[in-house]
C-alpha cells in the first residue's frame, strides 16, 4: 500500500487468529489441487473461514478450484481491504516465475 512493503501472511496470520480466537475448527475436505493439496471448507464457530479470510482481503479466491469465493473477493478489492491495499502478483503467477 502506498508503495510500501505490506507483510500481507503476518496480517492474515493474526487476522485469522483473531477470528478463531480459541473456537473449535470443523473442517470438510473438498477436493484436492493440483500438487495434492487438500482444498477444505473450515468454520470456526458458525463463521465460514475461507469466505471471511477472503472477504476481508486476507486470501484470495482459488478460482481453479471454486468460483464460490469471487464475490467476496470483489468486494475486498472494490474497498481496498487488506492485500487489496496495494499491488502484487497473485499467488499463481508468483509461484510460476519461481519455478513452482
Amino acid at each position: 500500500a502506498n508503495h510500501q512493503r505490506y507483510a500481507c501472511g503476518q496480517r492474515a496470520k493474526a487476522a485469522l487468529q483473531a477470528l478463531v480466537d480459541q473456537q473449535p475448527i470443523r473442517c470438510h475436505n473438498k477436493a484436492k489441487d493440483k500438487y495434492g493439496r487438500v482444498v477444505a471448507i473450515c468454520l470456526a464457530g458458525s463463521t465460514e473461514i475461507n469466505r471471511w479470510m477472503v472477504r476481508h482481503g486476507h486470501a484470495v479466491a482459488y478460482r481453479s478450484i471454486t468460483k464460490a469465493y469471487v464475490a467476496e473477493e470483489e468486494i475486498a478489492k472494490s474497498q481496498q481491504l487488506g492485500l487489496w491495499s496495494g499491488s502484487f502478483k497473485m499467488p499463481w503467477l508468483w509461484r510460476k516465475t519461481q519455478g513452482n
